[in-house]
């Protein structure tokens, strides 16, 4: 698998993982559940680029620079060697 395949998979993990973190919220007067409301797009406006550019790194089209991954990091309260695991670092 090549680097960028490898961080778009990591970065969907992250996501997932920090969804699951966050957990469902209910609306009290009913108890019907919200939806989660971490999607691709919150994560391009946490960290300041468009939807296109995050789906990009999300479908692993575009590797992300090592600031962006920083930003992607930080969003979803991961370290940046989380979003690298797996990768070839010679």
């Amino acid at each position: 698998m090549d680097t960028r395949n490898i961080i778009a998979e990591n970065i969907r993990a992250a996501l997932a993982a920090y969804k699951a973190e966050q957990g469902v919220t209910e609306c009290p007067c009913c108890k019907r559940a919200h939806p989660n409301p971490y999607t691709q797009e919150w994560v391009a406006e946490q960290i300041g680029v468009s939807k296109a550019t995050i789906v990009h790194y999300f479908q692993g089209n575009r590797e992300p620079s090592v600031s962006r991954l920083l930003d992607i990091a930080e969003a979803l309260n991961v370290r940046l060697a989380d979003l690298l695991k797996g990768v070839d670092h010679d």
